[in-house]
């Protein structure tokens, strides 16, 4: 029932591998594909078999060679996120310290010449978390006259 060159996870769903591509099979049928190097697209489609019942978690680490802890990953990510989770990129961290108002009244403080550590007392900050925005240019120190 399958094409010769195919790898068989049960008997109704099976995988080949060409040129590069992945190609899924029910029974004759192709169902799905994606290129060998695209991650998302396979942890999203065996996790979607799985949850169809389609395919046991088991028999797709079988057929893989895949980690157990792996799929069961991939398949609570699916019930969390649907297929469009695995294509979401990662959410930016936003400043836990030095928001924006607080960089605002950072440059003030340095413009009018208060010292770095003079600076981060006021605000309430660590004196190396304003030496490393310093550097990072997201503050500007006065030059220092001698």
């Amino acid at each position: 029932m399958f094409p010769s060159d195919v790898t068989e996870i049960n008997e109704l769903v099976s995988f080949a591998k060409r040129d590069g591509t992945v190609y899924y099979f029910n029974g004759p049928m192709p169902v799905f594909s994606h290129p060998e190097t695209d991650r998302a697209s396979f942890r999203m489609f065996t996790s979607q078999l799985v949850i169809n019942d389609n395919c046991t978690q088991a028999q797709i680490v079988r057929a893989f060679g895949i980690s157990a802890i792996s799929m069961k990953r991939y398949v609570k990510q699916y019930r969390q996120g649907g297929a469009a989770g695995f294509f979401k990129g990662r959410a930016a961290r936003q400043p836990r310290v030095l928001t924006p108002a607080v960089l605002q009244k950072a440059q003030e403080l340095m413009q009018q010449g208060h010292g770095r550590q003079q600076v981060a007392q006021e605000l309430g900050i660590k004196s190396d978390t304003l030496r490393k925005a310093i550097q990072a240019g997201r503050i500007v120190a006065p030059i220092k006259k001698k």
